[in-house]
């Protein structure tokens, strides 16, 4: 008679070095992840002070005509500060 019972594969060295080489892998990807979070975390608070700086230093024209328009606005235009 046959044994009808499959057999188990036998634990060797290999396996727990198996698991520690996953566990690194999952690491290294959630320290990438963190990583790239940072960055883009950086990026759109510093987007978003320049564009603060920017609404501040916006002057509204005068509404009493078309032909009137606030020099001091369009003067600057192509500068950065106020």
């Amino acid at each position: 008679m046959q044994n009808i019972e499959p057999e188990l594969p036998k634990w060797t060295a290999r396996q727990p070095k198996l698991r520690w080489d996953v566990f690194l892998k999952d690491l290294s990807l959630f320290a990438s992840l963190w990583q790239a979070q940072l960055i883009v975390r950086r990026t759109l608070r510093r987007r978003s002070k320049e564009r603060a700086a920017r609404l501040k230093c916006i002057k509204l024209a005068q509404s009493s005509g078309d032909e009137v328009l606030n020099k001091v606005s369009v003067d600057n235009l192509g500068e950065r500060q106020c």
